[in-house]
Protein backbone atom coordinates (compact mmCIF):
# COMPACT_ATOMS: atom_id res chain seq x y z
CA UNK A 1 0.00 0.00 0.00
CA UNK A 2 1.29 3.48 -0.89
CA UNK A 3 -0.16 6.59 1.54
CA UNK A 4 1.15 9.90 -0.09
CA UNK A 5 0.86 13.41 0.90
CA UNK A 6 0.13 16.12 -1.64
CA UNK A 7 2.92 19.04 -1.47
CA UNK A 8 0.98 22.50 -1.10
CA UNK A 9 -2.48 23.67 -0.59
CA UNK A 10 -3.28 25.37 -3.55
CA UNK A 11 -3.85 23.46 -6.74
CA UNK A 12 -1.02 23.07 -9.33
CA UNK A 13 -2.03 24.01 -13.18
CA UNK A 14 -3.87 21.45 -14.82
CA UNK A 15 -1.53 20.69 -17.61
CA UNK A 16 1.11 20.04 -15.01
CA UNK A 17 0.80 16.33 -13.24
CA UNK A 18 1.20 17.44 -9.83
CA UNK A 19 3.62 15.95 -7.06
CA UNK A 20 2.79 13.23 -4.95
CA UNK A 21 5.52 12.64 -2.31
CA UNK A 22 5.80 8.84 -0.73
CA UNK A 23 6.10 8.22 2.62
CA UNK A 24 8.25 5.17 2.17
CA UNK A 25 11.68 4.22 0.21
CA UNK A 26 12.75 3.41 -3.31
CA UNK A 27 13.55 0.20 -2.13
CA UNK A 28 9.86 -0.75 -1.99
CA UNK A 29 9.57 -0.57 -5.34
CA UNK A 30 11.57 -3.20 -6.25
CA UNK A 31 9.84 -5.30 -3.45
CA UNK A 32 6.48 -4.68 -5.53
CA UNK A 33 7.79 -5.61 -8.88
CA UNK A 34 8.76 -8.81 -7.27
CA UNK A 35 5.16 -9.02 -5.86
CA UNK A 36 3.43 -8.66 -9.80
CA UNK A 37 5.65 -11.10 -11.17
CA UNK A 38 4.47 -13.56 -8.31
CA UNK A 39 0.87 -13.05 -8.58
CA UNK A 40 1.26 -13.33 -12.11
CA UNK A 41 2.35 -16.96 -11.70
CA UNK A 42 0.34 -17.65 -9.05
CA UNK A 43 -2.90 -16.89 -10.64
CA UNK A 44 -4.88 -18.61 -7.97
CA UNK A 45 -8.03 -18.02 -5.80
CA UNK A 46 -6.34 -17.86 -2.33
CA UNK A 47 -8.00 -15.05 -0.67
CA UNK A 48 -5.55 -14.85 1.80
CA UNK A 49 -2.49 -13.02 -0.06
CA UNK A 50 -1.25 -10.14 2.04
CA UNK A 51 -0.15 -7.23 -0.77
CA UNK A 52 3.10 -5.93 -0.86
CA UNK A 53 3.85 -2.31 -0.16
CA UNK A 54 5.41 -0.37 -2.81
CA UNK A 55 6.09 3.12 -3.69
CA UNK A 56 7.55 5.75 -5.99
CA UNK A 57 10.37 8.11 -6.33
CA UNK A 58 9.58 11.66 -5.44
CA UNK A 59 8.54 13.49 -8.45
CA UNK A 60 7.56 12.49 -11.68
CA UNK A 61 7.61 9.48 -13.42
CA UNK A 62 10.85 8.28 -15.47
CA UNK A 63 9.90 9.17 -18.90
CA UNK A 64 8.89 6.72 -21.68
CA UNK A 65 6.16 4.48 -22.53
CA UNK A 66 5.13 2.10 -19.68
CA UNK A 67 6.26 -1.87 -20.04
CA UNK A 68 2.96 -3.52 -21.13
CA UNK A 69 1.92 -6.52 -18.99
CA UNK A 70 2.94 -9.90 -19.42
CA UNK A 71 0.14 -12.74 -20.01
CA UNK A 72 1.25 -14.37 -16.89
CA UNK A 73 -0.21 -11.39 -15.27
CA UNK A 74 -3.08 -11.19 -16.95
CA UNK A 75 -5.62 -12.91 -14.16
CA UNK A 76 -8.22 -15.31 -16.20
CA UNK A 77 -9.14 -16.83 -12.69
CA UNK A 78 -10.06 -14.93 -9.89
CA UNK A 79 -7.30 -14.04 -7.85
CA UNK A 80 -6.73 -11.98 -4.78
CA UNK A 81 -4.32 -9.02 -4.79
CA UNK A 82 -5.57 -8.39 -0.80
CA UNK A 83 -6.56 -5.14 0.69
CA UNK A 84 -4.49 -1.78 -0.14
CA UNK A 85 -7.26 0.93 1.72
CA UNK A 86 -7.29 1.40 5.19
CA UNK A 87 -11.11 2.33 4.97
CA UNK A 88 -13.81 0.38 4.04
CA UNK A 89 -14.97 1.96 0.85
CA UNK A 90 -17.74 -0.52 0.07
CA UNK A 91 -17.91 -0.45 -3.67
CA UNK A 92 -17.00 -3.00 -6.79
CA UNK A 93 -15.75 -1.69 -10.00
CA UNK A 94 -16.82 -3.01 -13.24
CA UNK A 95 -13.81 -2.81 -15.74
CA UNK A 96 -14.65 -2.43 -19.17
CA UNK A 97 -12.40 -2.21 -22.17
CA UNK A 98 -11.17 -4.45 -25.07
CA UNK A 99 -10.35 -7.51 -22.85
CA UNK A 100 -13.01 -9.38 -20.91
CA UNK A 101 -15.05 -8.04 -18.22
CA UNK A 102 -13.68 -7.79 -14.65
CA UNK A 103 -15.45 -6.57 -11.36
CA UNK A 104 -13.17 -6.04 -8.62
CA UNK A 105 -14.25 -5.95 -5.14
CA UNK A 106 -12.07 -3.10 -3.81
CA UNK A 107 -12.27 -4.25 0.43
CA UNK A 108 -11.55 -7.58 -0.65
CA UNK A 109 -9.13 -7.30 -2.94
CA UNK A 110 -10.68 -9.90 -5.01
CA UNK A 111 -10.63 -9.78 -9.36
CA UNK A 112 -12.83 -12.00 -11.05
CA UNK A 113 -13.99 -12.10 -15.05
CA UNK A 114 -17.44 -11.83 -15.67
CA UNK A 115 -20.13 -12.51 -18.74
CA UNK A 116 -22.48 -9.74 -19.55
CA UNK A 117 -21.25 -6.22 -20.41
CA UNK A 118 -19.74 -5.70 -23.08
CA UNK A 119 -20.48 -1.97 -24.20
CA UNK A 120 -20.19 1.14 -22.25
CA UNK A 121 -23.44 1.81 -21.47
CA UNK A 122 -23.33 0.87 -18.05
CA UNK A 123 -24.55 2.24 -14.88
CA UNK A 124 -23.77 0.87 -10.98
CA UNK A 125 -26.56 0.69 -8.46
CA UNK A 126 -26.59 -0.80 -4.53
CA UNK A 127 -25.47 -4.43 -5.20
CA UNK A 128 -25.22 -4.90 -9.45
CA UNK A 129 -24.11 -3.10 -12.35
CA UNK A 130 -27.36 -2.32 -15.04
CA UNK A 131 -26.47 -2.83 -18.61
CA UNK A 132 -27.76 -2.61 -21.88
CA UNK A 133 -28.14 -5.35 -24.76
CA UNK A 134 -29.95 -5.75 -27.51
CA UNK A 135 -32.78 -8.00 -25.69
CA UNK A 136 -33.56 -5.09 -23.07
CA UNK A 137 -31.59 -4.39 -19.92
CA UNK A 138 -29.15 -6.96 -18.10
CA UNK A 139 -28.58 -7.14 -13.70
CA UNK A 140 -25.30 -8.48 -13.28
CA UNK A 141 -24.90 -8.72 -9.68
CA UNK A 142 -21.52 -7.23 -7.82
CA UNK A 143 -20.05 -10.73 -6.80
CA UNK A 144 -19.88 -11.76 -9.95
CA UNK A 145 -22.73 -14.27 -10.15
CA UNK A 146 -24.55 -14.75 -13.65
CA UNK A 147 -26.08 -11.75 -15.79
CA UNK A 148 -30.39 -12.05 -15.67
CA UNK A 149 -32.57 -9.93 -17.24
CA UNK A 150 -33.76 -6.66 -15.72
CA UNK A 151 -36.23 -4.79 -17.20
CA UNK A 152 -39.90 -6.58 -16.63
CA UNK A 153 -41.36 -5.07 -20.02
CA UNK A 154 -38.59 -6.68 -21.91
CA UNK A 155 -38.18 -3.30 -24.47
CA UNK A 156 -35.17 -2.18 -26.12
CA UNK A 157 -33.63 0.84 -24.82
CA UNK A 158 -34.08 3.50 -27.05
CA UNK A 159 -31.88 5.81 -24.91
CA UNK A 160 -28.84 6.15 -22.62
CA UNK A 161 -29.23 4.37 -19.59
CA UNK A 162 -29.17 6.78 -16.68
CA UNK A 163 -29.08 6.46 -12.44
CA UNK A 164 -31.01 8.02 -10.35
CA UNK A 165 -28.57 7.78 -6.84
CA UNK A 166 -27.59 4.06 -6.01
CA UNK A 167 -32.10 3.03 -5.56
CA UNK A 168 -33.34 4.15 -8.84
CA UNK A 169 -32.58 4.34 -12.70
CA UNK A 170 -34.23 5.73 -15.50
CA UNK A 171 -34.29 3.54 -18.63
CA UNK A 172 -36.16 4.90 -22.51
CA UNK A 173 -37.81 3.45 -25.29
CA UNK A 174 -39.14 4.76 -28.58
CA UNK A 175 -42.61 6.00 -28.37
CA UNK A 176 -45.45 5.53 -30.86
CA UNK A 177 -45.05 9.07 -31.99
CA UNK A 178 -41.40 8.80 -32.72
CA UNK A 179 -40.41 10.70 -29.70
CA UNK A 180 -38.99 7.91 -26.09
CA UNK A 181 -40.91 7.32 -23.32
CA UNK A 182 -38.77 7.32 -20.03
CA UNK A 183 -39.69 5.25 -16.92
CA UNK A 184 -38.18 5.30 -13.62
CA UNK A 185 -37.92 1.91 -12.01
CA UNK A 186 -36.07 1.27 -8.82
CA UNK A 187 -33.30 -1.38 -8.72
CA UNK A 188 -35.84 -3.96 -7.91
CA UNK A 189 -36.96 -3.88 -11.59
CA UNK A 190 -40.59 -2.15 -10.78
CA UNK A 191 -41.58 0.92 -11.75
CA UNK A 192 -41.74 4.17 -9.10
CA UNK A 193 -44.77 6.02 -11.14
CA UNK A 194 -42.41 8.79 -12.79
CA UNK A 195 -42.58 8.71 -16.69
CA UNK A 196 -42.09 11.41 -19.07
CA UNK A 197 -43.10 11.84 -22.31
CA UNK A 198 -40.00 13.23 -24.65
CA UNK A 199 -40.49 14.30 -28.06
CA UNK A 200 -38.58 13.63 -31.53
CA UNK A 201 -35.16 14.55 -31.42
CA UNK A 202 -34.44 14.88 -27.82
CA UNK A 203 -31.83 12.65 -26.04
CA UNK A 204 -31.74 12.23 -22.52
CA UNK A 205 -28.05 13.29 -21.02
CA UNK A 206 -28.26 12.51 -17.31
CA UNK A 207 -30.61 12.50 -14.05
CA UNK A 208 -30.61 14.28 -10.95
CA UNK A 209 -32.90 13.83 -7.91
CA UNK A 210 -35.68 15.09 -9.11
CA UNK A 211 -35.96 14.80 -12.39
CA UNK A 212 -34.11 14.50 -15.79
CA UNK A 213 -31.38 16.77 -18.22
CA UNK A 214 -32.26 16.58 -21.89
CA UNK A 215 -30.80 18.19 -24.88
CA UNK A 216 -32.54 19.11 -28.26
CA UNK A 217 -30.35 20.92 -30.67
CA UNK A 218 -27.55 21.49 -28.56
CA UNK A 219 -29.93 23.10 -25.85
CA UNK A 220 -30.44 21.77 -22.37
CA UNK A 221 -33.67 21.36 -19.84
CA UNK A 222 -34.36 20.16 -17.03
CA UNK A 223 -37.62 18.00 -16.72
CA UNK A 224 -39.18 17.76 -13.15
CA UNK A 225 -40.22 14.32 -13.08
CA UNK A 226 -43.50 14.70 -10.74
CA UNK A 227 -45.15 17.84 -13.19
CA UNK A 228 -43.31 17.50 -16.12
CA UNK A 229 -42.43 21.17 -16.01
CA UNK A 230 -39.37 22.54 -17.68
CA UNK A 231 -36.25 24.52 -17.16
CA UNK A 232 -34.52 26.26 -19.76
CA UNK A 233 -30.57 25.51 -18.82
CA UNK A 234 -29.47 27.43 -22.46
CA UNK A 235 -26.71 25.91 -24.88
CA UNK A 236 -23.86 23.23 -24.07
CA UNK A 237 -22.73 20.05 -23.65
CA UNK A 238 -23.18 17.94 -20.84
CA UNK A 239 -20.27 16.33 -18.83
CA UNK A 240 -22.13 15.09 -15.59
CA UNK A 241 -24.83 15.32 -13.15
CA UNK A 242 -25.62 14.30 -9.77
CA UNK A 243 -27.92 15.17 -7.07
CA UNK A 244 -29.10 18.72 -7.32
CA UNK A 245 -25.73 19.79 -9.46
CA UNK A 246 -25.04 19.08 -13.40
CA UNK A 247 -21.51 20.13 -15.05
CA UNK A 248 -21.60 21.44 -18.93
CA UNK A 249 -19.38 22.97 -21.50
CA UNK A 250 -21.00 26.05 -22.66
CA UNK A 251 -18.75 28.59 -25.24
CA UNK A 252 -19.28 32.15 -25.39
CA UNK A 253 -17.60 34.12 -27.84
CA UNK A 254 -14.87 31.61 -28.88
CA UNK A 255 -13.97 30.80 -25.36
CA UNK A 256 -15.60 27.20 -24.07
CA UNK A 257 -15.58 26.64 -20.04
CA UNK A 258 -16.44 24.19 -17.61
CA UNK A 259 -19.43 25.41 -15.76
CA UNK A 260 -21.59 24.11 -12.65
CA UNK A 261 -25.33 24.34 -12.76
CA UNK A 262 -28.34 24.33 -10.33
CA UNK A 263 -30.68 22.61 -12.84
CA UNK A 264 -34.18 24.36 -11.07
CA UNK A 265 -33.05 27.88 -11.53
CA UNK A 266 -30.91 27.38 -14.47
CA UNK A 267 -28.03 29.43 -12.51
CA UNK A 268 -24.35 28.66 -12.97
CA UNK A 269 -20.83 29.30 -11.81
CA UNK A 270 -17.76 28.74 -14.31
CA UNK A 271 -15.14 26.76 -12.93
CA UNK A 272 -11.79 28.92 -12.27
CA UNK A 273 -8.31 27.58 -12.96
CA UNK A 274 -9.02 25.92 -16.16
CA UNK A 275 -7.69 26.94 -19.76
CA UNK A 276 -10.14 26.86 -22.60
CA UNK A 277 -11.98 23.60 -22.75
CA UNK A 278 -12.39 21.89 -25.94
CA UNK A 279 -14.28 18.81 -24.81
CA UNK A 280 -14.88 16.76 -21.77
CA UNK A 281 -16.40 14.14 -19.74
CA UNK A 282 -16.78 13.06 -16.41
CA UNK A 283 -18.51 12.17 -12.62
CA UNK A 284 -19.31 13.14 -9.56
CA UNK A 285 -18.59 11.95 -6.13
CA UNK A 286 -21.87 10.45 -4.61
CA UNK A 287 -21.86 13.27 -2.15
CA UNK A 288 -21.45 15.98 -4.95
CA UNK A 289 -18.36 17.25 -2.90
CA UNK A 290 -15.87 16.21 -6.07
CA UNK A 291 -16.00 16.50 -10.20
CA UNK A 292 -13.39 14.27 -11.47
CA UNK A 293 -13.33 15.40 -15.69
CA UNK A 294 -11.22 14.35 -18.02
CA UNK A 295 -10.77 17.80 -19.76
CA UNK A 296 -9.37 17.96 -23.75
CA UNK A 297 -7.86 21.50 -24.19
CA UNK A 298 -7.47 23.53 -27.26
CA UNK A 299 -4.21 21.56 -27.89
CA UNK A 300 -5.97 18.28 -28.25
CA UNK A 301 -3.98 17.19 -25.18
CA UNK A 302 -5.90 15.56 -22.40
CA UNK A 303 -5.54 15.66 -18.81
CA UNK A 304 -7.64 14.39 -15.39
CA UNK A 305 -8.77 17.18 -13.06
CA UNK A 306 -10.59 17.09 -9.95
CA UNK A 307 -13.02 19.70 -9.31
CA UNK A 308 -14.08 21.48 -6.04
CA UNK A 309 -17.36 22.14 -6.36
CA UNK A 310 -18.55 23.83 -3.50
CA UNK A 311 -15.66 26.35 -4.33
CA UNK A 312 -15.87 26.09 -8.05
CA UNK A 313 -12.22 25.67 -8.76
CA UNK A 314 -9.68 22.71 -9.27
CA UNK A 315 -8.81 20.64 -6.54
CA UNK A 316 -5.96 18.39 -4.98
CA UNK A 317 -4.31 17.61 -8.27
CA UNK A 318 -4.09 14.05 -9.56
CA UNK A 319 -1.72 11.95 -12.60
CA UNK A 320 -3.55 11.34 -15.66
CA UNK A 321 -5.69 8.43 -16.54
CA UNK A 322 -7.16 6.30 -19.32
CA UNK A 323 -9.90 5.60 -16.88
CA UNK A 324 -11.76 6.58 -13.70
CA UNK A 325 -14.70 6.13 -11.15
CA UNK A 326 -15.78 7.35 -7.57
CA UNK A 327 -16.21 5.23 -4.68
CA UNK A 328 -19.58 4.53 -3.72
CA UNK A 329 -19.52 6.13 -0.42
CA UNK A 330 -16.30 7.54 0.72
CA UNK A 331 -14.52 10.82 -1.12
CA UNK A 332 -11.89 8.35 -2.99
CA UNK A 333 -11.10 8.49 -6.35
CA UNK A 334 -10.01 5.49 -8.46
CA UNK A 335 -7.81 5.81 -11.57
CA UNK A 336 -6.49 3.20 -14.40
CA UNK A 337 -3.43 4.67 -15.68
CA UNK A 338 -0.76 2.30 -18.09
CA UNK A 339 -2.97 -0.94 -16.79
CA UNK A 340 -2.17 0.38 -13.15
CA UNK A 341 -5.07 0.88 -10.29
CA UNK A 342 -4.61 3.77 -7.90
CA UNK A 343 -7.08 5.29 -5.28
CA UNK A 344 -6.66 9.07 -4.29
CA UNK A 345 -8.02 9.75 -0.85
CA UNK A 346 -8.94 13.62 -1.73
CA UNK A 347 -10.19 14.86 1.81
CA UNK A 348 -6.63 14.01 2.89
CA UNK A 349 -4.94 14.38 -0.62
CA UNK A 350 -3.46 10.85 -0.17
CA UNK A 351 -2.24 8.11 -3.04
CA UNK A 352 -2.85 4.35 -3.11
CA UNK A 353 -1.51 1.75 -5.27
CA UNK A 354 -2.57 -1.50 -6.12
CA UNK A 355 0.64 -2.66 -7.13
CA UNK A 356 -0.25 -6.22 -7.24
CA UNK A 357 -3.38 -5.34 -9.18
CA UNK A 358 -2.88 -5.28 -13.62
CA UNK A 359 -5.88 -4.30 -15.40
CA UNK A 360 -5.09 -4.13 -19.31
CA UNK A 361 -7.00 -2.58 -21.82
CA UNK A 362 -9.22 -1.10 -19.66
CA UNK A 363 -11.27 2.24 -20.57
CA UNK A 364 -13.63 2.75 -18.24
CA UNK A 365 -14.32 1.94 -14.61
CA UNK A 366 -18.13 1.46 -13.27
CA UNK A 367 -18.60 1.83 -9.81
CA UNK A 368 -21.17 0.34 -7.57
CA UNK A 369 -22.04 -0.22 -4.15
CA UNK A 370 -21.33 -3.58 -2.24
CA UNK A 371 -24.98 -3.06 0.18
Amino acid sequence: MVAELLLGDDPPPPKRRPRWVDVAGLTAVVGGILAIGIVGDRGGTDESVVPSTTTTTIGRPAPGPQPMPTAATVPTAPISVGRVLTQDTRTTLLVLGQSTPRVFDVDRGILREVAGPTGADAVGVRGAFLFSNPNGLGLLPVDGGPARAFDPEERSPGGPLVAAGPDRVWVTAPSDDGGLTARELGIDSRPTGRQLSLPRGTVVEGAVDDGLVVSQLGSLTFIDAEGGRGVDLGPGAMVATNGRTLARLACRVLRCQLELVDPHTGRSAAVEGLPPVARASGTFSASGRWLAALVVSGNDRGFLVVIDVVNHRVGPGIDSGDAFAFAAYEEVLFVVEASRLRAYDLPSATRHDFSDLVLPAAQRLVAAPTG
